[in-house]
């Protein structure tokens, strides 16, 4: 504030050129149709009290709907009076972070189905082929032609109502799948027998999950896959049967999904973990396999063109078909309430791809280009317009312009004699100012032999062939420097083993640089900064986090 302050009050006096930097009202960008809602902007009306009005009337009219619903959101997850105290920034911070945790939730909840469904299954084949009667000789004791209406009772009687509940399931089972293959048709098209099995253990869905994938297992795959990859709905729904593609070198394996009509039909395709991430029990790769296996026995009762598509379920009749859009839709909201306590929101599955998009945007260090390749779109302006361009990210982009500017300012000032003094301003923050200036790559001017000698120096000495890079020696920056230099050292042999072009065509130069000026800034009068930096570097060693470089 004070730096803008100073800035206004010298471009009044024609020292420096005025800049105009509107705020954050009225950034959102303007669609025809309403964007799709991420995870952070959904809350249930009765669970929060009241919007903060407070916080919405600091936007314009065409920022308010947006901003209402982050608001409320988390109006519903921290509380009322936690958001009337927060900054816009910090808002735009706790919402993204509101976006992270509830795909995390949706995650922990799909993978908790999938995981249950799959041990479900695996009880059944434990039970087919337990000691006992066979599938075939428990169904031959309901022979019509061999057998009375008296003895098939008694046989029913025998196997299912006096043996003890572990036989009397194993003999269910076993019956279920001697006779419809595991198919229970549902009530009408089944004799009394399999009406009264499915009410003694748990309705048809749950008898036939023992021996089929239930629908349960196929919509948490489902949301998993939606989570991992961030792909459309229509796409994941779509996926074909042989989706598994080949393995790279970073623990990863590529999966087919299905085709995007608004990219002309083109396959959308993905890396994705084969080993589950740190908290997770279930990486999407095991996932898929678990429910290929699950699912092979009811893919041999389909058509070809059914067996084709991965995600299975039962129609009508007990025809198998492949998983329709309004199906998976009502299978979501039940999911939803199924697992209410740990969600406390109600979503849309198109809601994860918005989520999952501005996730990337907001944590990758590639920021708008990782979430348009995740998205697979052609532009950046689909990205932004539709997905990633949303109230919270808005809002922390212009405060990173705010930053920006008042460093900016601060270093067109540094020139004039005594200006901490002349300023009203104490050595300290000016010298800070300069210093986080130089820091963020103001500092540094890349001297162009055709613009003539600029500003700050007192010469050009750059040739028609070469640009000269001046690095502005503060303890801050050359810290950076350093930190920097050792991180690509440390990565050297990896990075240049995996992909050679790319690493002398992107950081080998970087680390040359770098290499180059330490030890330029090693000698003379920055010897002792130098020192300083490299003690500094030692003190926050524990602090720095390595940044993905590629």
């Amino acid at each position: 504030m004070r730096a803008r302050k100073i800035w206004m009050h010298l471009a009044q006096n024609d020292l420096v050129v005025s800049v105009d930097l509107p705020g954050f009202k009225g950034s959102h960008r303007q669609a025809l149709a309403a964007p799709r809602k991420s995870l952070a902007q959904l809350f249930t009306p009765e669970l929060v009290e009241g919007a903060v009005k407070s916080l919405v009337t600091k936007f314009e009219k065409s920022d308010k709907p947006q901003a209402r619903q982050f608001i409320q959101a988390l109006c519903q997850d921290v509380g009322a009076k936690a958001v009337a105290a927060m900054t816009s920034s910090e808002l735009a911070k706790a919402a993204i972070e509101l976006n992270d945790r509830r795909l995390a939730a949706i995650r922990e909840c799909a993978e908790a189905d999938c995981l249950a469904w799959r041990d479900h299954w695996r009880k059944g084949q434990v039970l087919v082929a337990s000691q006992g009667l066979t599938p075939a000789e428990i169904l031959a004791h309901f022979d019509e032609l061999s057998t009375t209406a008296g003895e098939r009772q008694r046989s029913f009687n025998q196997l299912f109502t006096l043996s003890t509940p572990e036989v009397a399931l194993a003999n269910a089972v076993k019956f279920m799948f001697a006779e419809n293959g595991g198919r229970v048709l549902g009530v009408g098209s089944n004799t009394g027998r399999h009406d009264w099995l499915t009410k003694r253990y748990g309705g048809r869905p749950t008898l036939q999950a023992y021996l089929h994938p239930h629908i349960r297992f196929v919509t948490g795959l489902y949301l998993m896959l939606l989570v991992d990859s961030g792909a459309n709905v229509e796409v994941v729904r779509e996926t074909p049967f042989s989706c598994f593609g080949e393995l790279d070198s970073k623990g990863q394996q590529l999966v087919k999904f299905g085709p995007k009509r608004r990219a002309g039909g083109k396959q959308i395709r993905d890396y994705l973990n084969i080993e589950p991430e740190p908290g997770q029990k279930l990486s999407s790769i095991q996932g898929l396999q678990e429910y290929i296996q699950v699912s092979a026995a009811m893919r041999e009762m389909a058509t070809d063109e059914v067996a084709g598509r991965l995600l299975l379920t039962w129609d009508t009749g007990g025809v198998v078909g492949a998983a329709k859009a309004y199906r998976l839709a009502e299978q979501v909201d039940k999911f939803v309430l199924r697992h209410w306590e740990r969600l406390q929101f109600r979503f849309t599955a198109s809601s994860i791809r918005v989520s999952v998009l501005m996730a990337v945007h907001h944590h990758h260090p590639a920021g708008l280009q990782a979430a348009k390749e995740r998205a697979d779109h052609e532009d950046d302006e689909t990205t932004l317009d539709h997905y990633t361009g949303k109230w919270t990210n808005e809002l922390l982009w212009s405060e990173m312009i705010r930053e920006y500017v008042d460093r900016l300012q601060a270093m067109a000032v540094v020139t004039i004699d005594k200006a901490a003094v002349k300023l009203g301003m104490s050595q300290q923050v000016f010298d800070w100012l300069v210093s986080e200036g130089a820091r963020t790559g103001l500092g540094i001017a890349s001297l162009d032999p055709m613009a003539g000698v600029q500003k700050a120096t007192e010469s050009a000495e750059a040739s028609e062939d070469n640009r000269v890079y001046w690095v502005v020696a503060t303890i801050e920056n050359v810290a950076d420097l350093l930190y920097l230099n050792q991180h690509l050292n440390r990565q050297q042999n990896e990075l240049a083993g995996e992909d050679i072009y790319a690493w002398e065509q992107c950081w080998l130069p970087t680390l040359a640089f770098t290499e180059v000026a330490l030890r330029k800034l090693a000698t003379g009068d920055t010897a002792d900064i130098v020192a300083q930096a490299r003690d500094l570097v030692a003190k926050r060693q524990d602090e720095y986090e390595p940044f993905p470089l590629y």
